[in-house]
């Protein structure tokens, strides 16, 4: 909870006499307003799912290129030898 106004710099001690034992502080608002805050989800369980999987088709799939691009390297320099 975020209070929209600073507490004011008054303090009252409520007791008696010169032999006080207990001491109870107040702390005063100049307002009893306050901020409330609300969350939610972006992202349920199916768009979780779906992110990971994209994220991973992704890089199996410049995986894939890359070891294909190096296979057509090594073929190459076997077939065309100087």
């Amino acid at each position: 909870m975020k209070l929209l106004h600073q507490p004011v710099d008054e303090f009252y001690t409520l007791g008696g006499g010169d032999n006080v034992t207990t001491t109870t502080t107040l702390y005063l608002y100049q307002s009893n307003s306050y901020e409330t805050a609300e969350e939610y989800l972006l992202f349920d369980d199916n768009a979780i799912v779906a992110a990971v999987g994209g994220s991973l088709g992704l890089f199996l799939g410049f995986s894939c290129l890359s070891v294909l691009t190096a296979l057509a390297k090594k073929l190459q320099a076997l077939v065309f030898r100087q």
